[in-house]
């Protein structure tokens, strides 16, 4: 949603696509490595851009989770914030099922556990952890895309990233990984359009 570039951060357009969202429906925001450096670097500016999105009705899930009815079903939605350790560039970096406990609790499995995770780096874990679906991006569908191939580099420059683009099955839960909107520091894109991902799920108790 936004960019911590190397001179400032952008967020005017992240303000107006939530608020244009408030008005249609639930929005439930959780943070990214973005969101994570911002709030480090800047706390009194990261507090008034998240104050103006929640006096729009936005719900910032900062490791806590809420539930949302629908005609009678129950989703639980949880918001992982994961340390900035989890996103280092420099060297590989796993996470486990009781990481996103020690963060978040443990998952719900009386109700549709949705888990926005941000980096699908960590996929297995999510699963394990008990999330019957997670919802990542980050990885920007892998910048260039290669026919039969896929992602071509993560935004940690690790080569083809398994989780690039798409939907996948773990086990007994399903990822799903946006190629997002945006692009930031080398802003290309090739075989790689931006992407808003729409989900229909259907009721079932």
């Amino acid at each position: 949603m936004i960019t911590d570039g190397i001179h400032a951060v952008c967020c005017d357009e992240a303000l107006r696509v939530l608020q244009a969202l408030a008005e249609i429906a639930p929005v439930c925001y959780a943070l990214g490595n973005h969101e994570s450096r911002w709030q480090e670097t800047d706390l009194e500016k990261f507090a008034a851009y998240r104050r103006e999105a929640e006096e729009s009705g936005i719900l910032f899930l900062d490791n806590t989770s809420t539930f949302l009815w629908r005609k009678g079903d129950c989703l639980r939605v949880t918001g992982l914030s994961l340390p900035r350790r989890f996103f280092s560039k420099r060297k590989r970096v796993t996470a486990a099922p009781q990481d996103i406990r020690d963060l978040v609790g443990k998952a719900d499995s009386s109700h549709y556990q949705i888990l926005l995770a941000h980096t699908p780096a960590f996929a297995k874990a999510y699963s394990q952890w008990g999330a019957d679906l997670s919802l990542a991006g980050h990885y920007h569908g892998g910048v260039v895309r290669l026919p039969g191939l896929g992602g071509v580099i993560s935004t940690g420059f690790r080569p083809f990233p398994r989780y690039d683009r798409g939907q996948y099955r773990l086990g007994t839960g399903e990822l799903i990984v946006s190629a997002g909107l945006g692009s930031h520091t080398i802003p290309i894109r090739v075989n790689n359009p931006p992407e808003l991902v729409i989900l229909e799920l259907r009721g079932g108790r």
